[in-house]
């Protein structure tokens, strides 16, 4: 049960980046505490709280932000590999310190990778580079919860 993490992880980042930002930057980590202790609770073992703190932590680093106009693209002078990296350690430190260390070198590494490649979902777009994103992330709270 707890694998619907990666596809509504997935879905949320995504919807997040198009039209409706509180479903990536709350959501994301909502979800995810939610599930894992659902999966406590089934399980009947006890919830971590650092867990649930690290993973609600999550919230943070997905509202930050990394465009044009964000704090670390003028910090970075406009390096965009530069400001990818350093938006992927803020997106996977916080599961790392929920228990996958992994999270903090593979989403680092996730938002390295660029893909520009889209197509048209309605009204919206179907971007590859947010679904690899967001599945990468969504697999790592996976492997926390």
């Amino acid at each position: 049960m707890e694998w619907v993490v990666i596809p509504l992880v997935t879905v949320l980042g995504m919807v997040g980046g198009q039209c409706w930002k509180p479903a990536r930057r709350f959501f994301v980590p909502i979800i995810s505490v939610a599930l894992y202790c659902y999966k406590c609770n089934r399980d009947g073992t006890r919830v971590d709280h650092k867990k649930v703190v690290a993973l609600l932590a999550e919230a943070v680093a997905l509202s930050s932000g990394y465009g044009e106009n964000s704090k670390y693209y003028k910090l970075c002078g406009g390096r965009w590999w530069l400001v990818r990296l350093i938006y992927g350690l803020m997106v996977g430190f916080p599961v790392a310190l929920a228990g996958f260390v992994w999270g903090a070198l593979i989403m680092p590494l996730a938002y390295m990778v660029r893909f520009n490649y889209s197509f048209k979902v309605g009204k919206y777009d179907f971007l590859w580079q947010d679904f690899y994103t967001y599945s990468l992330l969504g697999y790592c709270i996976w492997m926390v919860v």
